[in-house]
Order: structure tokens, then C-alpha cells, then sequence
């Protein structure tokens, strides 16, 4: 995503969700529930994915409200393919991985937009469940069936933003190889490649003046 493109808060917020994101589903993977008597590590992660799960909650709805109140990158649009020409764009996008080259990730939906979206719907679901989790199991002692319910949702949700989690930054890997200046438009906006690209649309401009 170009930043010349999109927004300071959409950028703002993919930082925000990426940080956590990664964050939670690592920590995760080491945390055990205070009452398992683990290791210290184990109950520091587990106080950390509580801490860092309400935070993601905040971050995705503050997204879903930037999305919905906001037109200044295309907002649910951008996610969801609302119309037909929308439509046409992830089409286009599935046959050029047909032929083996990756869809343009500076343009607006497309199947970019669409991974986002369900991405985001991934994380979300996450978050709203963990809550869920964190409000009804009791401090001390065994969790209720609606607790347990929520808990047993958050863990399968999960395996689904491990797999948007492994894609999106595999594919951001890929685009970036490939020569594209894609993480440091988004996540570095003050980069070389940044400071490169406005100097040439300078060039350009000074050039149509002449």
C-alpha cells in the first residue's frame, strides 16, 4: 500500500493491527492459565495476551469505524466487492495468479481488499471472543459452560488468523522481493524509497511546467 495513496490512519491502524496481531498469536503460543501452576514465562504471556487482546479489540473497531465513516480509501469498498465492477477487479486478480504474477497491491480492492477484509473479520471475531472469554471466566476456579464456549470459538478463530497472518505478510514478502517498496510505504513513510518516489513525481511536475 503506497502511502501516497492511503491515509495516515489506515496506515495508523494496519500498523497498530500488525504489531498486535504478530504479538497475540506468538505469545500464545508459550502462555498457560495461571491456574495450570506454569512456568513464570507461561503466566506473564497469558496476563500479556489479555492485556494485548483488549487492545485489539479497540484497534479493530476503531478500523471498522474508520472503514464505514471514512471515503478516503475507499472504505468498506475496499474490503468488499459492493458492485459489479468491484467484482470485475478480484476476477482480473485471479487470472493474473493463473499466470503466475501477483495482483497489484497499491490499487483498492480487488482480491488484495478482499484478504483484508476477511482478514479482518478473522481478527476481529478473535478479539470480540477473547473478550467474551476475559469478562465471564472467573478469576478463580472453573469457567462456566458460556465461558468455556467462547474460549473453545476464540481457539478455532485463531487458526484462521494464523493462516491470514502467514499469507498477507507471506505475499508482502513477495511483492517486496519482487522490487515493490511496499512495507516501507506503509510501515516506514519517511523512507528512502518514499523520499525517492515524491522527488520523481517533482521531477515530473517540474518537467510539464517546462
Amino acid at each position: 500500500m503506497n502511502s501516497k495513496k492511503w491515509s495516515f490512519n489506515t496506515r495508523f491502524l494496519h500498523l497498530g493491527l500488525a504489531i498486535i496481531v504478530t504479538v497475540q498469536l506468538f505469545v500464545s503460543l508459550v502462555m498457560v492459565e495461571p491456574e495450570d501452576k506454569g512456568s513464570l514465562l507461561g503466566r506473564l504471556a497469558y496476563e500479556t495476551h489479555e492485556m494485548f487482546g483488549l487492545a485489539a479489540l479497540a484497534i479493530v473497531l476503531m478500523h471498522w469505524a474508520w472503514s464505514l465513516f471514512s471515503k478516503a480509501d475507499g472504505g468498506l469498498g475496499h474490503f468488499f466487492p459492493t458492485n459489479k465492477k468491484a467484482r470485475e477487479r478480484i476476477y482480473e486478480d485471479l487470472r493474473s495468479l493463473m499466470s503466475a504474477r501477483l495482483p497489484d497491491s497499491n490499487k483498492k480492492g480487488g482480491l488484495v481488499g478482499l484478504i483484508h477484509g476477511m482478514g479482518l473479520i478473522a481478527v476481529t471475531g478473535a478479539a470480540m471472543t477473547g473478550t467474551a472469554y476475559f469478562i465471564l471466566a472467573p478469576e478463580v476456579g472453573e469457567a462456566g459452560f458460556l465461558a468455556e464456549g467462547f474460549e473453545e470459538l476464540h481457539e478455532g478463530i485463531a487458526t484462521f488468523v494464523w493462516a491470514y497472518w502467514i499469507g498477507h505478510g507471506g505475499i508482502a514478502i513477495l511483492h517486496h522481493l519482487r522490487g515493490e517498496k511496499t512495507l516501507f510505504d506503509m510501515f516506514m513513510p519517511g523512507s528512502k524509497s518514499n523520499k525517492s518516489a515524491r522527488t520523481k513525481i517533482g521531477t515530473n511536475k517540474e518537467l510539464e511546467q517546462h
